[in-house]
């Protein structure tokens, strides 16, 4: 994840926080303010209006996407590095910027604030999507129905702890810890490599007659 360097970017950070705690674009500036400890004067000098602001905000989200799927170009680690360092990037922007999910979705499903951020989002999610799609084919030799619900349970095992990891009165606190993420997803892969294992033996079994569900 990137540090904060400037005011606009802590503005920029708890603008996506609050949009993700809202469940929606439907934030007040002083909701924005007072989350990111400025006062209403801040967003007119650095940014001008809320438009503005939301308009950079989407911009910073879209260099943070692109920075968390650059683990993806790195020669000098396997695919189950690849995969770990991407599932903790994920955990930790959605921990940090729980909008992200507000604004994958509104812009996925046709419901964002413009187009251009929407085709791009589309895009890149696509080109992303295929690309662990074919990291997860290697490292767990699977393909097809089985390989997308594999994903469904690494996705959603990902999502579910660092989305409620923001909620009040969630007892989350373990997974904002990087070592025990790490661990954390390391299970994961373990469970779905052992989960195939089993499920090639009772096919294998049942190929020769030797098992009956």
């Amino acid at each position: 994840m990137r540090e904060l360097n400037s005011i606009q970017e802590k503005i920029l950070d708890r603008t996506l926080f609050v949009i993700g705690l809202k469940g929606s674009y439907d934030v007040s500036v002083r909701d924005i303010t007072n989350a990111a400890g400025v006062n209403v004067n801040a967003i007119h000098y650095y940014f001008g209006n809320k438009e503005a602001l939301f308009d950079r905000m989407e911009e910073f989200f879209i260099e943070n996407y692109l920075s968390i799927h650059s683990v993806l170009e790195d020669r000098d680690i396997n695919d189950e590095q690849k995969l770990m360092h991407w599932a903790n990037e994920i955990m930790e922007y959605t921990l940090q910027y729980p909008g992200i999910q507000i604004i994958l979705h509104n812009n996925m499903s046709g419901k964002g604030r413009n187009g251009k951020m929407a085709k791009f989002l589309i895009e890149q999610s696509n080109e992303f999507h295929h690309r662990i799609n074919e990291l997860f084919s290697r490292l767990f030799n699977v393909q097809s129905d089985q390989l997308m619900l594999m994903r469904i349970i690494f996705d959603s095992a990902l999502l579910y702890p660092a989305s409620f990891g923001t909620r009040p009165n969630c007892d989350f606190t373990k997974i904002r810890d990087k070592s025990f993420r790490l661990s954390y997803i390391k299970y994961i892969i373990q469970l779905l490599k052992q989960g195939k294992k089993h499920n090639e033996i009772i096919q294998f079994y049942s190929e020769q007659g030797a098992y009956t569900p």
